[in-house]
């Protein structure tokens, strides 16, 4: 028999339960049977007398015209009264199974016998009817108006007997009852049984083995394997520090995987647990949370302090907080606006943790530095290079079944993006057997994600046999190609179109290489600091990427410090310099203004390069690739034509489909008059 909100009180148990909750509170409101109660209370308990005292005959009262009952009417509850206080040293009968649930869930997550008496009290004051009924008119409702579930700390200490002091210490920030998310305070003392409480008490409980596994989940199985990740520089600091923590069960040990979106962080944490042999438990992301509604900032740190218990308990496993921007955001904001939370509380939080714990993020500026301070390692996930994700096209084609020429590997591996989009671009081409459909799908994510459109196919492409220079460039990219990835630095220097960063995305190619390239006005800021600041992190990203890294216009980012007149020209030039000194992979810096770069930069150059204006041969030839005919006599006479001239009359004949050999010389004439300091007297005209 269930007469209310889910306590069942018809059975024994409950009805004893009831009976003490009622005598202590009207005891309160009586000031223990000294003054009369409120009408509305007494009706209350004549309502209610076949639960409470079935053996008490109790006549209908006549109410006086005040709102408490006059003495004469209170006497009449006498046999009412005495019954009520003879179940209060009554012993408890064999306990509900309501009560089973809160002894069982009380027992798994550890909470103390004074917040299993909290607990069981507003479980109660919610599910129970009956009592429910009782708070509202004690609260001044009549009790037939709205459901509220809410209940005063002082009508609480009344259910309870203790004082409101020590139950406020129990239910403060920090506390279990509040850390588990079960609680919280609505407004002004009012306090609140939270929907994650009564959902694991109605749930089908057995034993402490299925709270559990309710309470954390089905393990996650990783699609990747740890070794696939030996690019990510740490893993394998990782792979013991979390070992070592899980096998002796230490406390406080937090790991951080942060980088961009799509990158691996989640599957290395699963992939993790699967080489140490130990289970990697997501918080908050079992199936019955996936059920309910979605998790406020409140249930997920709820369910981050459940898991680690559990954790602790069954041994042989570690936390996993994904997206845990989501709960620091905001807690350590420089001018505290938008606060969220307490910043002592969540360095509690982190500090406390009952079991080593992984926390994933894509930004961790979010966590701020307190956070920061608290991790024990800090290990960051880069966009992965081309040789990266050769691997990962090759071992998702294999595992989706897909067929890909060679042609479809090579375009798939030199999109730079993550694992995350080009396995699914794989899967979702699987379902049409096409190589060429897993390519659009990779190039639309992109798109999405980055705003980038696809570029333009180019009439003349580059050559380096159209680019002249002092060194013998075709020999130069043999030898580096041979030579391996390593700290390679050039210098490519010369009039504007020669081909300087073109044969730097060459050399790129041939060391299979992705390409980051910086232009002085994506360094140079107007803020006192920034510029150095984003010159740092144009190094960071080439070397996380394992990219080759080029800098466009690099006299304005080198120019001689000696005659600087602002100190953060020297700053500036010095943070490059630092740079150039230590990075660890292929960087090229070109520049029209060479005679302009500061001594100690040219030192730090392995390869100082001349690029010049094209010969006759190179003309010739370039005429050719370009418009398929032998070049005119006076335009092999130009003596300042260069490959980017070459670029620019292609692209203005395919607009206007000119073929006429003619009418291409008069534009590469044109081309060649229009730079600074043309001699045309050379050439005929």
């Amino acid at each position: 028999m269930d007469l209310g909100y889910g306590a069942p009180t018809g059975h024994a148990y409950e009805r004893w339960l009831l009976r003490r909750y009622a005598h202590r509170l009207i005891s309160s409101e009586t000031r223990g049977g000294r003054q009369p109660p409120r009408a509305v209370v007494a009706r209350w308990l004549v309502e209610h007398r076949a639960l409470l005292a079935p053996r008490a005959r109790v006549e209908t009262f006549g109410e006086s015209g005040g709102p408490r009952l006059d003495r004469k009417d209170w006497a009449r509850f006498a046999p009412y009264w005495q019954s009520l206080a003879a179940a209060s040293v009554e012993a408890p009968p064999r306990p509900s199974g309501l009560e089973r649930r809160i002894e069982l869930l009380a027992g798994v997550l550890e909470l103390a016998p004074a917040d299993r008496e909290i607990f069981a009290a507003l479980a109660r004051s919610v599910m129970s009817r009956p009592l429910r009924g009782l708070i509202q008119r004690l609260d001044g409702s009549s009790g037939d108006g709205g459901w509220d579930d809410e209940i005063d700390i002082g009508m609480l200490a009344g259910l309870l007997a203790a004082p409101q002091p020590r139950l406020r210490a129990r239910l403060q920030e920090g506390a279990p009852l509040s850390l588990y998310g079960f609680v919280g305070d609505v407004y002004g003392g009012k306090i609140e049984l939270r929907d994650s409480a009564l959902s694991l008490l109605r749930a089908p409980l057995r034993d402490a083995r299925g709270l559990r596994s309710m309470l954390i989940g089905a393990p996650r199985k990783s699609e990747l394997r740890f070794e696939d990740y030996a690019h990510v520089e740490g893993a394998g600091v990782v792979l013991r520090l979390l070992g070592a923590a899980v096998e002796t069960r230490a406390r406080g040990v937090n790991i951080l995987l942060y980088g961009p979106p799509g990158t691996g962080k989640s599957e290395f944490a699963a992939a993790l647990g699967a080489k140490l042999g130990v289970q990697a438990i997501f918080a908050g992301e079992s199936e019955r949370i996936a059920r309910e509604r979605e998790p406020n900032r409140a249930a997920r740190i709820g369910a981050i302090a459940m898991t680690g218990v559990v954790a602790r308990q069954i041994g042989g496993a570690f936390v996993v907080v994904d997206e845990a921007d989501d709960i620091f955001t905001g807690v350590d904001s420089a001018d505290g606006a938008r606060r969220r939370g307490s910043k002592a509380f969540m360095n509690r939080l982190v500090e406390g943790c009952e079991t080593p714990t992984v926390w994933i993020t894509n930004a961790p500026d979010c966590l701020g530095p307190a956070i920061l301070r608290r991790m024990s390692y800090a290990l960051r996930f880069a966009p992965p290079g081309r040789q990266v994700r050769e691997t990962i096209v090759a071992r998702a084609a294999r595992k989706t079944r897909l067929r890909l020429d060679a042609h479809h590997r090579a375009a798939l591996a030199q999109l730079e993006a993550s694992p995350g989009v080009l396995a699914n671009a794989l899967r979702a081409a699987h379902l049409t057997g096409d190589g060429e459909v897993a390519l659009a799908c990779a190039r639309s994510a992109l798109r999405a994600l980055h705003g980038e459109t696809p570029q333009a196919p180019q009439p003349f492409a580059f050559d380096t046999a159209f680019a002249r220079a002092d060194t013998d460039l075709t020999a130069l990219a043999a030898q580096v190609k041979a030579a391996g990835v390593g700290a390679l630095s050039f210098c490519f220097h010369g009039p504007p179109g020669t081909g300087k960063s073109a044969f730097a995305r060459s050399l790129a190619r041939s060391l299979g290489l992705d390409v980051v390239e910086k232009r002085a006005s994506d360094l140079l800021s107007k803020w006192l600091g920034d510029s150095e600041k984003l010159i740092r992190q144009a190094f960071e990203e080439a070397a996380d990427k394992r990219a080759f890294l080029i800098f466009d216009e690099a006299d304005s980012l080198l120019r001689a410090r000696e005659g600087a007149q602002h100190s953060w020209e020297v700053t500036q030039v010095n943070e490059m310099l630092v740079g150039m000194e230590r990075h660890p992979y292929p960087f090229a810096c070109t520049t029209n203004a060479y005679e302009t770069l500061d001594a100690a930069a040219l030192r730090r150059f392995l390869f100082k390069v001349t690029f010049l204006p094209m010969a006759a041969a190179q003309i010739d030839a370039a005429f050719a690739a370009a418009f398929g005919a032998p070049a005119p006599a006076d335009v092999l006479r130009l003596d300042n034509l260069t490959p980017g001239d070459f670029a620019v009359v292609a692209r203005k004949a395919k607009i206007l489909r000119e073929t006429d050999a003619g009418a291409l010389a008069r534009w590469l004439r044109e081309e060649a008059a229009a730079k600074p300091g043309a001699r045309l007297a050379r050439i005929g005209f």
